[in-house]
């Protein structure tokens, strides 16, 4: 039958009728039944019920012909999506992926502003970024990976795992590297996992500068000659960072008022107003004095150093710095860390590096001991943490250690009204031992402040209280 594609016939001895006919090549025979479900006993109720049949075997094959239709157009579109993100892919290498990362409208505020071909500024957070993404990619190239979609989670330990760095260092880097893959996956720049997310941040000991007392700071002082002396003086008396020691300007100096005012090379570039972020710090007599005798050669304070670190030769001030500590006999790092190391070729040879040094002085902790002291002193706390450029009293907090003299002094000061001769002689002798060093640190700081006119009359006075006599006739006159 034409209209059924099929044909229907009789069999058996009830003559039975039947559909003979074909799909997907394969013949298949079916017997008719009535709408009731009883088999039809005529020719004219075997066509309609092939009919029937035929019409929902044609209706099934237009939907198997539109599922099938409606799968290849999927798998096309997968197809065309896969293809699409492995262009994207394709595009993102490691070579340029820095650049990409620069282009991104979500990347971090600290790098905005900056071309993908720039340098950042040293000392900043996009420096650092800077520094940890070429150090990743060297590590890919010598892997011989080209894309950053081929660095899957293996090779994202791998990496990790090969630093040789304190935990901090470590965390700061794994932030970044995954900071990076989410920027990118984010503006649509690469389709992959983000491969360094489930890395786990290492756990460490923390160890930051100390402060140096103030008997240490005046042997570095001492110890140091031309513009270094000058540096380890404003290292102190200021609490500035080493890049606004070595780069402080005259017109930065107020002399009449006794003030310098700076903008921090560190956090200057990160505020809207910059009038908000300038640092004021006041002129110590002893540096005021310094200052004086500096001949003003041109715009910078001190001339050379600026020159060396604006030139990046900062590790040429670094071995100065050094070196001063050597001369002033103050250990620089702890005892039993780091290692020693010599130059062959023309590259670096570690001898000995079983343990990471781990660095306890340094010119930072000129900006360790300016806080620490003046906190010591009474400065009141919000005068500390403008002073320094900090953001939060958290951080000056952080910068924050009290000598063991002045936990002995305020120990001191914690008495009970008890009147047992032991504790009566113990509180006489602890107060006396305070008293002594207070008086003394008070006659430190007083020398600091006398005039250049005075100096005289101020010696004579000390040397006759010294000897156990009366002062001289001139120096009574002039009191």
């Amino acid at each position: 039958m034409k209209k059924t594609n099929g044909h229907i016939y009789q069999l058996g001895k009830k003559k039975t009728w039947y559909i003979r006919y074909k799909r997907d090549g394969v013949e298949k025979r079916l017997r008719l039944l009535d709408t009731n479900g009883n088999p039809v006993s005529s020719k004219k109720d075997a066509e309609a019920s092939a009919a029937r049949l035929m019409l929902r075997v044609r209706e099934d094959d237009k939907a198997e012909r539109a599922r099938l239709l409606l799968a290849d157009f999927r798998d096309a579109k997968e197809s065309a999506h896969h293809a699409e993100m492995a262009e994207q892919n394709d595009l993102c290498t490691i070579l340029n992926g820095w650049n990409l990362f620069m282009e991104c409208p979500s990347r971090p505020k600290c790098c905005r502003g900056l071309k993908g071909a720039e340098e950042p500024t040293r000392h900043t957070n996009a420096r650092n970024y800077w520094g940890y993404w070429h150090r990743f990619a060297d590590w890919c190239s010598s892997m011989g990976l080209r894309l950053l979609a081929d660095v899957n989670r293996d090779e994202a330990n791998a990496y990790m795992e090969q630093l040789e760095c304190s935990a901090n260092t470590f965390n700061k880097q794994r932030m970044f590297l995954s900071l990076l893959y989410s920027t990118l996956i984010k503006d649509e720049k690469l389709n992959c996992p983000n491969p360094f997310e489930r890395i786990q941040p290492r756990e460490g000991d923390y160890n930051s500068k100390e402060p140096l007392s103030r008997e240490q700071v005046a042997s570095l002082i001492e110890a140091a000659e031309g513009e270094t002396k000058i540096l380890f003086a404003l290292g102190y008396f200021t609490g500035l960072r080493l890049g606004d020691c070595c780069t402080l300007k005259w017109s930065e100096v107020d002399t009449t008022n006794g003030v310098i005012n700076r903008l921090p090379r560190k956090t200057g570039h990160r505020v809207k107003d910059r009038t908000q972020a300038i640092v004021k710090v006041g002129i110590a007599p002893y540096l005021a004095k310094m200052l004086n005798g500096v001949k003003r050669i041109n715009e910078y304070v001190l001339p050379e150093t600026a020159t060396l670190y604006l030139g990046n030769k900062e590790d040429a001030i670094t071995r100065r710095v050094c070196a001063v500590f050597r001369k002033a006999g103050i250990e620089m790092r702890e005892k039993g860390t780091g290692g020693s190391y010599k130059y062959e070729n023309g590259k670096t040879k570690y001898v000995k590096g079983e343990h990471r040094a781990i660095v306890r002085h340094g010119f930072h902790s000129l900006r360790y001991s300016y806080i620490s002291h003046n906190a010591e002193a009474g400065t009141p706390m919000g005068i500390i943490q403008r002073n320094a450029g900090h953001s939060s009293r958290m951080m000056t907090e952080h910068y924050l250690k009290i000598s063991d003299t002045a936990a002995r002094e305020y120990a001191a000061t914690l008495q009970l009204p008890m009147k047992t001769e032991d504790n009566a002689g113990d509180n006489k002798q602890t107060t006396s031992q305070t008293t002594s060093a207070t008086l003394r640190t008070r006659l430190q700081d007083l020398c600091l402040m006398v005039p250049d006119d005075r100096l005289e009359h101020a010696i004579a006075l000390l040397e006759s209280v010294c000897l156990l006599a009366p002062p001289p006739a001139h120096a009574r006159t002039q009191a």
